[in-house]
Protein backbone atom coordinates (compact mmCIF):
# COMPACT_ATOMS: atom_id res chain seq x y z
CA UNK A 1 0.00 0.00 0.00
CA UNK A 2 1.13 3.88 -0.91
CA UNK A 3 0.00 5.47 1.84
CA UNK A 4 3.74 6.79 1.71
CA UNK A 5 2.73 8.24 -1.40
CA UNK A 6 0.01 8.18 -0.68
CA UNK A 7 1.13 9.70 -2.35
CA UNK A 8 2.15 8.61 -0.32
CA UNK A 9 1.46 10.63 -2.63
CA UNK A 10 2.89 9.24 -1.37
CA UNK A 11 3.50 12.23 1.11
CA UNK A 12 0.44 15.75 7.08
CA UNK A 13 2.49 18.01 8.64
CA UNK A 14 3.05 19.64 5.28
CA UNK A 15 7.01 22.42 5.68
CA UNK A 16 6.27 25.55 5.23
CA UNK A 17 2.82 24.84 3.03
CA UNK A 18 -0.48 26.74 2.84
CA UNK A 19 -3.55 24.04 3.55
CA UNK A 20 -5.72 26.96 1.45
CA UNK A 21 -6.63 25.93 -2.06
CA UNK A 22 -5.26 27.61 -4.61
CA UNK A 23 -6.67 28.47 -8.14
CA UNK A 24 -5.91 26.28 -10.49
CA UNK A 25 -4.43 28.64 -12.94
CA UNK A 26 -0.44 29.04 -12.11
CA UNK A 27 0.17 32.25 -14.48
CA UNK A 28 0.57 32.73 -17.67
CA UNK A 29 2.59 30.31 -19.65
CA UNK A 30 5.10 32.23 -22.36
CA UNK A 31 2.57 32.03 -24.94
CA UNK A 32 0.12 33.90 -22.53
CA UNK A 33 -1.92 31.01 -21.85
CA UNK A 34 -3.08 29.87 -18.04
CA UNK A 35 -1.03 27.05 -17.16
CA UNK A 36 -2.31 24.01 -15.13
CA UNK A 37 -1.69 23.98 -11.28
CA UNK A 38 -2.93 21.55 -9.11
CA UNK A 39 -5.23 22.50 -5.29
CA UNK A 40 -2.44 22.91 -3.00
CA UNK A 41 -3.13 21.65 0.57
CA UNK A 42 -4.06 18.24 1.96
CA UNK A 43 -5.13 15.39 -0.11
CA UNK A 44 -6.23 11.83 0.66
CA UNK A 45 -6.02 8.85 -1.10
CA UNK A 46 -9.73 7.14 -2.50
CA UNK A 47 -8.02 4.05 -3.87
CA UNK A 48 -5.10 2.25 -4.27
CA UNK A 49 -3.38 -1.44 -5.51
CA UNK A 50 -0.48 -2.83 -5.39
CA UNK A 51 1.76 -5.33 -6.98
CA UNK A 52 5.05 -7.07 -7.28
CA UNK A 53 7.59 -9.32 -6.08
CA UNK A 54 8.07 -7.87 -2.35
CA UNK A 55 6.07 -10.14 -0.14
CA UNK A 56 7.10 -8.74 3.39
CA UNK A 57 5.72 -10.53 6.24
CA UNK A 58 2.90 -9.15 8.37
CA UNK A 59 5.16 -8.46 11.82
CA UNK A 60 8.18 -6.94 10.07
CA UNK A 61 6.99 -3.46 9.17
CA UNK A 62 5.86 -3.05 5.63
CA UNK A 63 8.17 -0.33 4.68
CA UNK A 64 6.00 0.89 1.99
CA UNK A 65 3.44 2.21 4.46
CA UNK A 66 2.19 4.69 6.82
CA UNK A 67 -0.88 4.94 9.06
CA UNK A 68 -2.86 7.30 7.12
CA UNK A 69 -3.79 7.72 3.47
CA UNK A 70 -2.98 11.77 4.15
CA UNK A 71 -0.37 13.90 2.00
CA UNK A 72 0.55 17.59 1.65
CA UNK A 73 0.47 19.13 -2.00
CA UNK A 74 1.98 22.24 -2.39
CA UNK A 75 1.66 24.31 -6.10
CA UNK A 76 5.14 25.92 -6.76
CA UNK A 77 3.93 28.48 -9.09
CA UNK A 78 6.65 27.78 -12.00
CA UNK A 79 4.98 24.41 -13.38
CA UNK A 80 6.17 21.93 -10.35
CA UNK A 81 4.61 21.13 -7.24
CA UNK A 82 5.92 20.09 -3.96
CA UNK A 83 4.32 16.00 -2.45
CA UNK A 84 5.00 15.65 1.22
CA UNK A 85 4.17 12.54 3.75
CA UNK A 86 5.25 12.41 6.86
CA UNK A 87 7.22 9.75 8.23
CA UNK A 88 5.11 7.69 10.99
CA UNK A 89 6.99 6.02 13.63
CA UNK A 90 9.88 4.03 11.77
CA UNK A 91 8.16 4.07 8.09
CA UNK A 92 10.24 6.40 5.79
CA UNK A 93 8.00 9.32 4.42
CA UNK A 94 8.15 11.49 1.22
CA UNK A 95 9.35 14.38 0.18
CA UNK A 96 10.02 14.87 -3.84
CA UNK A 97 9.43 17.76 -6.33
CA UNK A 98 7.24 17.13 -9.11
CA UNK A 99 7.33 18.18 -12.81
CA UNK A 100 3.79 19.30 -14.84
CA UNK A 101 3.41 18.80 -18.18
CA UNK A 102 0.11 19.98 -18.82
CA UNK A 103 -2.15 17.34 -16.64
CA UNK A 104 0.72 14.99 -16.79
CA UNK A 105 3.44 14.56 -13.70
CA UNK A 106 6.67 13.18 -13.25
CA UNK A 107 8.42 13.59 -9.50
CA UNK A 108 11.93 13.91 -8.96
CA UNK A 109 13.29 9.85 -8.28
CA UNK A 110 13.46 9.75 -4.66
CA UNK A 111 16.16 7.46 -2.28
CA UNK A 112 13.91 6.90 1.08
CA UNK A 113 15.73 6.85 4.35
CA UNK A 114 17.43 3.84 5.02
CA UNK A 115 15.65 1.28 6.91
CA UNK A 116 17.88 -0.53 9.69
CA UNK A 117 16.82 -3.76 10.70
CA UNK A 118 17.08 -3.70 14.30
CA UNK A 119 19.63 -6.30 16.15
CA UNK A 120 20.98 -7.34 12.26
CA UNK A 121 23.48 -6.06 10.35
CA UNK A 122 21.01 -5.41 7.42
CA UNK A 123 19.41 -2.07 5.73
CA UNK A 124 16.72 -2.05 3.50
CA UNK A 125 17.08 0.39 0.82
CA UNK A 126 14.22 1.49 -0.80
CA UNK A 127 13.96 3.93 -4.32
CA UNK A 128 10.81 4.95 -5.66
CA UNK A 129 9.35 6.80 -9.05
CA UNK A 130 6.01 8.77 -8.94
CA UNK A 131 4.53 9.64 -12.29
CA UNK A 132 0.72 10.34 -12.86
CA UNK A 133 -2.03 12.44 -14.55
CA UNK A 134 -4.32 15.23 -12.76
CA UNK A 135 -7.97 14.76 -14.01
CA UNK A 136 -8.60 18.02 -12.90
CA UNK A 137 -7.14 20.51 -10.03
CA UNK A 138 -8.66 18.07 -7.60
CA UNK A 139 -8.40 14.73 -8.53
CA UNK A 140 -5.16 12.83 -10.25
CA UNK A 141 -4.23 8.90 -10.68
CA UNK A 142 -0.71 7.92 -10.21
CA UNK A 143 1.88 5.16 -10.21
CA UNK A 144 4.64 4.76 -7.67
CA UNK A 145 7.48 2.11 -8.58
CA UNK A 146 9.30 1.28 -5.57
CA UNK A 147 12.81 -1.31 -5.63
CA UNK A 148 13.81 -2.47 -2.08
CA UNK A 149 17.30 -3.78 -1.69
CA UNK A 150 19.35 -5.11 0.98
CA UNK A 151 22.77 -4.33 2.21
CA UNK A 152 25.06 -5.90 5.03
CA UNK A 153 25.87 -9.38 6.58
CA UNK A 154 22.83 -10.52 7.81
CA UNK A 155 20.82 -9.89 4.46
CA UNK A 156 20.54 -13.28 3.15
CA UNK A 157 18.73 -14.20 6.81
CA UNK A 158 15.72 -12.26 6.00
CA UNK A 159 15.14 -14.84 2.84
CA UNK A 160 14.38 -17.09 6.25
CA UNK A 161 11.38 -14.52 6.50
CA UNK A 162 10.41 -15.09 3.10
CA UNK A 163 11.51 -11.55 2.21
CA UNK A 164 13.66 -12.22 -1.22
CA UNK A 165 15.80 -9.10 -1.77
CA UNK A 166 15.97 -7.25 -4.34
CA UNK A 167 12.36 -6.88 -4.93
CA UNK A 168 9.94 -4.50 -6.74
CA UNK A 169 6.84 -3.07 -5.83
CA UNK A 170 4.25 -1.35 -8.30
CA UNK A 171 1.03 0.69 -6.41
CA UNK A 172 -1.32 2.60 -8.59
CA UNK A 173 -3.13 5.11 -6.54
CA UNK A 174 -5.80 7.66 -7.43
CA UNK A 175 -6.18 10.45 -4.60
CA UNK A 176 -8.07 14.22 -4.55
CA UNK A 177 -8.12 17.18 -2.54
CA UNK A 178 -9.26 17.42 0.88
CA UNK A 179 -9.85 21.06 0.59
Amino acid sequence: MLRALALTVVLIGCGGGSTEPTDSAAGDDDDGTSAFAPTSGDWVVSDESESGTCDFPEDTGDPQTTDDDGFTITDNGDGTFHLYDEAVDDEPGLDVTCTLTDKAFVCDANAMPVQDLEGMDASLLMSQNISGTFTDADNFTATAEMEVSCEGDDCPILADYDMILPCSITMSITANSDA
